[in-house]
C-alpha cells in the first residue's frame, strides 16, 4: 500500500469515528394512552432530555425542558395528562422524579434533591403515581408514597427499610411490594384496605389475574 493510500484510508477511519462519536440515540419510549404520541428520552443535544413526538410519519420531535441534569426515564400517566421522569440529580447516581404536561406546562420536581427519589409507575387510572424514596441515614426506612401531579397530594403506601412498591392492582386495593437486600429478594403483596400482607398462595392468583398492563391498542378494542 502506497503512502498516498494510507493516509486515504485513516482520512475514511478518522470521519467514522467522528460520525460515531457524534451519534445520538432514543430510549425509554412511553406511549399515551390513546396511541398518539409517545415520549422519549434523547440525547440528539448532547444531553439526555425528554422529547414527545406524533407517532404519525414524518412527526417532528418537541423537546419539553425538565432539569439541566441527564433525564433517565419518562413514563406517561394513565389519563394521559402527565409525564413523569426520572433525573440523574447532578449527573450522579441519586435520582429525583419531576412531572411536567406533555405540551411542557406545569414542569416541576416532586421528589428528591436532598434524598434519592425512584420513580414508581402511575396508577391505572387518573395521575397518580408511585415515588420511593430512600434516605443516606442508617435505620431510616424507605417510603413509597402515591402523588397526586396535579394537587401535590400524597399518600403513605408502604415504609420498610428496603421496601419499594412496584405496581398497583386496577383499582389500586393492592400494592405488589419488593423487599430484601441485593440477591436475596422478594415480592409481597399488601391489601390496602386493611393493611394486611396476602400469604404466598394468595399472592400468586392475584398476581396473574390483576397486575396487567393493557397497551394503548387493548384499550381502544
Amino acid at each position: 500500500m502506497t503512502i498516498s493510500a494510507t493516509a486515504t484510508a485513516w482520512t475514511a477511519v478518522a470521519g467514522l469515528a467522528h460520525e460515531l462519536a457524534g451519534a445520538w440515540g432514543c430510549w425509554a419510549p412511553t406511549a399515551a394512552p390513546d396511541g398518539s404520541l409517545v415520549a422519549f428520552v434523547s440525547d440528539r443535544t448532547g444531553i439526555p432530555q425528554l422529547w414527545v413526538q406524533e407517532t404519525t410519519a414524518d412527526a417532528p420531535a418537541a423537546l419539553i425542558p425538565l432539569s439541566a441534569d441527564p433525564v433517565l426515564g419518562v413514563h406517561w400517566s394513565s389519563d394521559g395528562e402527565w409525564l413523569a421522569c426520572s433525573v440523574a440529580t447532578g449527573g450522579g447516581v441519586r435520582t429525583e422524579v419531576w412531572v411536567v404536561r406533555p405540551n411542557g406546562a406545569d414542569a416541576r420536581r416532586v421528589a428528591g434533591g436532598d434524598r434519592h427519589a425512584a420513580l414508581g409507575p402511575w396508577a391505572r387510572e387518573g395521575h397518580l403515581l408511585l415515588v420511593t424514596v430512600s434516605d443516606d441515614r442508617p435505620g431510616e426506612p424507605n417510603e413509597t408514597t402515591m402523588l397526586d401531579a396535579e394537587t401535590g397530594r400524597s399518600e403513605l403506601v408502604a415504609r420498610g427499610a428496603l421496601v419499594t412498591v412496584l405496581d398497583l392492582s386496577a383499582d389500586s386495593r393492592f400494592a405488589l411490594l419488593r423487599d430484601g437486600s441485593r440477591g436475596a429478594q422478594f415480592c409481597l403483596m399488601l391489601d390496602r384496605s386493611g393493611h394486611e400482607i396476602i400469604p404466598d398462595k394468595g399472592m400468586v392468583r392475584i398476581v396473574t389475574t390483576i397486575f396487567g398492563r393493557p397497551t394503548p391498542l387493548e384499550l381502544e378494542t
